[in-house]
């Protein structure tokens, strides 16, 4: 039999709830064929495509951002039929919360359908003269299938620009168009370094800067939301070896889910949290890479997260590069001068590291492998990683208070388990038969995973180990109180606070 025990909530959201996770989900033309013919057939099978995963985002209320090249809309201007038998264009506007951007790699515009590349070493004049043909063409669209006229309004409709040219060691002219045409905008992807020293992409709108694209400019032109890449492949992606498996996206945004929690527990302000999956319009052709997943990743993110609370918050919801970047500004301007994200260095730093180090130390690596039967208002996920006996579990409360929760119908019994706390990574040993789900969550692994962070005897967490939290330790020197109520002092997670905890903060101590 299950059983619960409810208790008083020891850690509660601010008055004001935080801001819901932004899941944002990108759906750019890439360029087309050189060929005429070949154009023509894409041209057709995007339409089909785009408009089957609209049909899947909108199934669920999902929704997606929209942005493409001059080529197709080239296409959609000579032959609107098929794009208007499914309305389609008008469609991708309104889920993107009244948004289609602009998206454009090497090719420019010489005459109908005739695309090349540009040269190996163009001109800014070049360079700025292929930005204007693919905007010219995605303008055109608008105004046609849109039925828009007043340029500040396609203005207000096309804001937002992704290119691979100025390259990235160009960001100053990159930034530079922007402003001249008017995108306050960017779509995700150069922000993606930072998956290269830890293992995730960021988590926060921020505003690029020139020098370093993963340091926040303040005065910097353009807001970009991060999320990741293409949904489905395990490869290299900006020069980084990236895994967007589907149960890779999941096990990330559980990661992300447990700081959103972390932050609505115990943080100063809330931030605007972004999320999310991309796809060129030809990997949602069958047989194209995120094809298979499509469907998949937005009933999971509806069924387990948008239209159920986590902690009695509203935790996740589906949103567009547009309304996030309302969001971000917005926020500037609720905590002027906060820094919402800023990675300087240009290697591993986990000192740099802007969020929750216990987390990511559990978590990183990890697949989502399914999710476990609901119990009461306790939901929880088993996660693993791939050729490997790592594993957890991620276990909330929908409501948000604490709970000791029998798990031992569904745990290895032959294991020793031990409940993280994700805050900071305090630990306690417990038996499958007393868990404990407290409002920013709970991590449970196998007693051989503990992690034992050298901060975890700075009990008043003021950034030394020394004589209050020895003090501390020594008021707290006895058992600890039952589950779920928390117990900092016992150190070595034994459910008592003694001379091995003693020993250990003397141990650390500064």
């Amino acid at each position: 039999m299950i059983r619960m025990a409810t208790v008083l909530l020891a850690a509660t959201a601010s008055s004001a709830d935080p801001i819901p996770i932004q899941c944002i989900v990108d759906v750019h033309c890439d360029p087309m064929a050189d060929s005429q013919a070949v154009q023509a057939q894409q041209y057709l099978d995007w339409v089909e495509w785009v408009d089957w995963g609209l049909d899947q985002a909108e199934a669920v209320g999902g929704r997606i951002s929209f942005l493409s090249t001059g080529q197709f809309m080239e296409w959609v201007l000579e032959d609107p039929s098929p794009a208007e038998s499914v309305n389609l264009i008008p469609r991708l506007a309104a889920s993107g919360d009244d948004f289609i951007g602009t998206h454009s790699h090497k090719k420019w515009r010489q005459s109908a359908h005739v695309w090349p590349d540009l040269g190996p070493n163009p001109t800014d004049a070049e360079i700025e003269s292929q930005w204007v043909d693919h905007q010219d063409l995605v303008n055109l669209v608008i105004q046609d299938q849109l039925g828009l006229s007043d340029p500040a309004e396609i203005q207000a409709i096309n804001c937002v620009r992704g290119a691979h040219l100025p390259s990235e060691s160009d960001e100053a002219f990159f930034q530079e168009l922007a402003v001249a045409y008017n995108f306050p905008i960017r779509e995700q992807g150069p922000e993606e370094a930072f998956y290269a020293y830890f293992d995730h992409f960021v988590w926060h709108p921020f505003r690029p800067s020139t020098d370093n694209l993963l340091v926040h400019n303040p005065d910097g032109p353009m807001i970009i939301s991060p999320f990741g890449p293409v949904l489905g492949p395990i490869g290299v992606h900006h020069g980084i070896l990236q895994d967007m498996s589907h149960r890779a996206v999941k096990s990330r945004f559980i990661m992300e889910l447990l700081n959103w929690l972390d932050e609505a527990a115990f943080g100063d302000q809330p931030h605007v949290w972004s999320t999310g999956w991309s796809a060129h319009c030809a990997d949602l052709v069958p047989g194209g890479v995120s094809h298979d997943a499509w469907a998949d990743m937005f009933q999971w993110m509806a069924t387990h997260f948008v239209n159920e609370t986590v902690a009695g918050l509203q935790a996740v919801e589906f949103s567009t590069m547009k309304a996030s970047a309302q969001l971000h500004e917005q926020w500037e301007s609720d905590y002027p001068g906060v820094v919402p994200f800023s990675y300087e260095p240009e290697e591993v730093d986990v000192d740099a590291y802007p969020w929750s180090r216990a987390i990511h130390t559990y978590l990183v690596h990890l697949h989502w492998g399914v999710a476990m039967p609901p119990l009461g208002v306790v939901r929880w996920h088993h996660l693993s990683e791939p050729d490997s006996d790592r594993q957890a579990y991620v276990l909330w409360t929908r409501t948000g208070s604490e709970l000791v929760v029998d798990l031992s119908t569904h745990l290895d019994t032959g294991l020793d388990w031990v409940a993280v706390e994700p805050h900071r990574g305090h630990y306690r040993h417990i038996d499958p038969e007393t868990v404990p789900v407290r409002f920013a969550g709970t991590i449970l692994v196998p007693s051989d995973a503990i992690e034992q962070f050298e901060w975890l005897a700075d009990l008043d967490e003021n950034g030394a180990v020394d004589i209050t939290d020895l003090l501390a330790l020594l008021d707290a020197w006895t058992g600890c109180p039952d589950l779920p109520a928390t117990c900092h002092a016992d150190l070595n997670g034994d459910g008592l606070v003694g001379i091995d905890d003693l020993l250990q903060l003397l141990g650390d101590w500064d």
